[in-house]
């Protein structure tokens, strides 16, 4: 079972979409994150956005620089929490 710990930070990405970004030390859990958020998207209601994306953290804005460069893994959910004029919000995730 993995242990998912809440970082209290918050990055301003852009002004309108919400983030939830889990860290990962390896690929095989980005990818078990990223299939999981796929069947949520499957589920979300009309009128939600809600993308997912799984790839390496290089030099990501959407992280902090902490986790740059040093072979950590990222699952992104970029979303607008059902509705674009909803304040956005900003959520990351180490797992571990």
């Amino acid at each position: 079972m993995k242990k998912f710990s809440k970082v209290d930070t918050a990055i301003k990405v852009n002004i309108s979409s919400s983030w939830i970004i889990y860290i990962t030390k390896n690929h095989e859990d980005a990818q078990d994150i990223h299939r999981f958020a796929m069947t949520q998207k499957a589920m979300m209601p009309e009128g939600w956005y809600y993308t997912v994306q799984t790839h390496q953290v290089m030099e990501d804005c959407r992280v902090p620089e902490f986790f740059h460069n040093h072979d950590y893994w990222m699952t992104v959910i970029e979303h607008n929490n059902g509705d674009w004029n909803k304040p956005s919000k900003y959520d990351l995730y180490i797992v571990e």
